[in-house]
């Protein structure tokens, strides 16, 4: 009872506890893991990733999500974690820059992508190789900024679905109007 009391204090009250001695006295190494993620989360600290036992990847992309320190992604081991730590970075700091850190094509058009739409900026849109991925993030900035003029940059079948991303982000059901005047024009 008093070893599920310690747990349940330290994970439901994780700022109280900043001493990883505290993480000892937990018996389950998962719980104990997360006790000791939490502190170094908490501290900013990522050599207190160091006595994380089977997570320290997870403890390394959560430090590095809070401190947007690209050098404590980069000790990262897995690549799918690295590229995730330096996504949200790029992300958070809206700097397409931090994306030229990613090896994996797939995660590099997802980090310019959440660059694109934290910037509302589609200028980086012609950094992503994968048409269908510029084509959705495209749409994400029509629809994040409500303007139908930059679905025209998109190819003709993939207008009429920006202008509906639009439409649904303005709340306007008469953006409507100009998807029906696109499927007249086709047929003429």
């Amino acid at each position: 009872i008093i070893a599920l009391a310690t747990v349940m204090i330290i994970s439901g009250c994780s700022k109280i506890v900043t001493d990883i001695s505290s993480c000892d006295k937990i018996e389950s190494p998962t719980s104990q893991d997360d006790c000791v993620i939490d502190i170094a989360t908490a501290k900013q600290d990522s050599s207190i990733c160091d006595n994380v036992t089977n997570s320290k990847d997870r403890c390394y992309f959560e430090v590095g999500k809070v401190t947007q320190k690209l050098s404590i992604c980069n000790k990262i081991t897995s690549e799918i974690w690295k590229d995730d730590c330096i996504i949200n970075i790029g992300k958070q700091k809206q700097d397409v820059s931090v994306c030229g850190n990613i090896k994996n094509q797939d995660y590099l058009d997802i980090c310019y992508k959440d660059v694109v739409v934290a910037k509302k900026d589609i200028t980086i849109c012609n950094n992503i190789e994968n048409y269908d991925h510029k084509s959705l993030f495209i749409t994400g900035v029509a629809a994040a900024k409500q303007e139908l003029s930059i679905c025209e940059e998109l190819d003709y079948g993939l207008v009429e679905f920006c202008y509906e991303k639009v439409a649904i982000a303005k709340k306007d059901v008469r953006v409507c109007d100009k998807i029906i005047q696109n499927e007249g024009s086709k047929n003429n």
